[in-house]
């Protein structure tokens, strides 16, 4: 990043739990501050010194805002490491919006649930109350790393020669669904 002047600023967000600066110190001083918090002035020793001038690898893993200022001359910023699943973001890029929690405990006695498929398949599933709450408890969970991938849907309409019918849906197939409730 060459040679900053006094006064100078570095800005820079990104997403992830690690940050590591290395960078060329010679008589220099760079104040660094995260997310709005001042962290410290990072100074030589009075001799040359590169490498790693700052670690922190316990951040939470979510955005992190970085600013860092020049104090006194003769200071090089070599790289800044984040970790392997993290991204550089420009400062100016907005959050995205989070996506609603489904509500966990439908109010009617009965819901249409429309479930759409990353393909574009719609598949459509009357479910009692109880039954759209189970589906929606199993996503959640599944959401949060637990859980088997696959939801089983017992059919009991059409039955023909069938002794039953069950409907499978992948949790990674799903790309969103609505719950219609309603009272007969």
């Amino acid at each position: 990043m060459g040679n900053k002047t006094v006064g100078e600023k570095i800005k820079f967000d990104f997403n992830g739990t690690k940050l590591n600066i290395r960078s060329y110190l010679y008589s220099g001083v760079y104040h660094l501050n995260i997310d709005g918090v001042d962290i410290e002035n990072i100074r030589s020793n009075g001799k040359t010194a590169y490498g790693v001038t700052y670690v922190n690898e316990s951040l939470t893993n979510s955005r992190h805002s970085v600013e860092i200022t020049v104090k006194e001359a003769n200071f090089w910023i070599d790289s800044i490491d984040i970790d392997e699943t993290g991204a550089v973001i420009s400062p100016d890029t907005p959050d995205p919006e989070p996506e609603p929690e489904p509500e966990p405990t439908p109010t009617g006695n009965d819901a249409l649930l429309v479930i759409k498929m990353i393909s574009g398949l719609e598949k459509e599933f009357e479910l009692t109350a109880a039954e759209i709450e189970d589906f929606i408890n199993w996503y959640n969970k599944r959401a949060d790393g637990n859980g088997k991938e696959i939801y089983m849907f017992e059919k009991d309409f059409n039955m023909g020669p069938f002794t039953a019918r069950k409907d499978y849906v992948a949790f990674s197939k799903i790309q969103s669904f609505e719950v219609m409730e309603y009272t007969k």
